[in-house]
């Protein structure tokens, strides 16, 4: 990463004196408040209350460069105070007149941002279905408002298969070192799929967007004398919508899907594929997930948001057994623009993760609130 930001400020200092158009941005962003988490959500030990007085994570400077008609690109770096300096994009795109090709790591086309929730590190919805998929390495073909991108694979089973040995669920982190198993390979053969197409007017935007992707993995028993091979399939169907009716606005998304983690999402509750060691086969999630954002600008200083979010998960298992969870969120801010480029939103929100169920017993996962103002400066 430093090689990387070497790199950026070498080209940042000869820019003036290369044959191109370059623009430079920057943002600024805080979170100021409180942060209240009751013992279910906090390991059921105790309630727990503490201030939030932090860097979001997303901070951000970059760049846009326009080399011809044919070449341009981007980057785009990220400010972690926890983490330090990272990626966020890096692309460069050329055009052939009719079609577009980017080559690099951007947001995928079925990545929404229809809420203004600062909260939960600047999480917006993405958890409540806001059918997020982020950035990500990609070559994408992009024709009017039609986006095809052809993705890095997710390939991690560490949060996406859930081992299933006994009632209730093993919690596990995943199939690895759980009940005799480990998984000894995992292979892509395809990139991920995500397509996109945004129908817009200035009153009026459409959203569809499908996705899929798939590996495999091999399970080896603890004495490898035998081995499973199976196949996680994890595919998205989404749409959203954006409403403008002049100084009022509504916000839609929704999505359908099979095994969420799997495929990248960033679903709130259970979305993970179930491996049922019991008889040696892959058992897929089920879920779904929507919100509604409705918001007004009562000038141009001041403004009100409201949301609404749920996202809600399932796998039954062959032969019976079944663990299922519904998660949801609500929350209202308030858009203060004081300048061009600097505005606070002061925010409460409340999350819900609901009973995890598991073959008809529940368990309370807990609620968490949040009391602040989100702070951001463009530059």
């Amino acid at each position: 990463m430093k090689k990387l930001f070497i790199i950026f400020a070498v080209l940042c200092l000869a820019a003036p004196a290369m044959a191109a158009d370059w623009e430079f941005y920057g943002s600024a962003r805080m979170w100021t408040g409180m942060k209240d988490v009751d013992k279910e959500a906090n390991g059921g030990v105790f309630d727990d209350t503490d201030l939030e007085w932090q860097d979001l994570g997303n901070s951000r400077f970059g760049g846009r460069v326009q080399i011809s008609d044919q070449i341009s690109g981007g980057f785009e770096l990220g400010f972690d105070t926890s983490t330090g300096v990272y990626e966020r994009k890096i692309f460069g795109i050329y055009d052939f007149g009719g079609a577009k090709l980017l080559v690099g790591q951007d947001y995928t086309p079925l990545s929404i941002f229809y809420s203004g929730r600062g909260s939960d590190a600047d999480e917006g919805f993405n958890n409540y279905g806001g059918a997020y998929d982020g950035r990500q390495e990609q070559l994408k073909i992009m024709v009017g408002g039609l986006n095809i991108a052809f993705v890095k694979p997710k390939i991690s089973t560490t949060d996406t298969i859930t081992d299933y040995t006994t009632s209730p669920v093993t919690e596990s982190t995943a199939v690895t070192g759980v009940a005799g198993t480990d998984v000894d390979d995992t292979d892509t053969t395809l990139p991920k799929i995500v397509i996109g197409y945004t129908f817009s007017t200035d009153m009026i935007e459409i959203r569809p967007m499908v996705g899929y992707q798939s590996f495999d993995f091999v399970i080896q028993n603890a004495t490898a004398v035998t081995e499973t091979e199976e196949s996680v399939d994890a595919w998205v169907g989404a749409l959203g919508a954006k409403f403008n009716f002049g100084p009022a606005y509504v916000n839609l998304s929704g999505y359908y899907a099979q095994n969420p983690k799997a495929f990248g999402l960033s679903q709130r509750a259970f979305g993970d594929a179930i491996w049922n060691s019991t008889n040696n086969t892959l058992e897929d999630n089920t879920s779904y997930a929507g919100m509604l954002i409705v918001g007004f600008n009562i000038n141009d200083m001041f403004g009100i948001e409201a949301g609404y979010g749920m996202s809600t998960g399932s796998t039954d298992l062959t032969g019976g057994g079944s663990k299922e969870q519904t998660a949801s969120a609500y929350y209202v801010n308030f858009p203060i623009h004081l300048a061009d480029g600097f505005f606070f939103v002061p925010e409460v929100c409340f999350e819900d993760y609901g009973d995890l169920e598991v073959n008809g017993v529940d368990t309370d996962k807990g609620k968490t609130a949040w009391y602040g103002i989100r702070w951001q400066v463009d530059f």
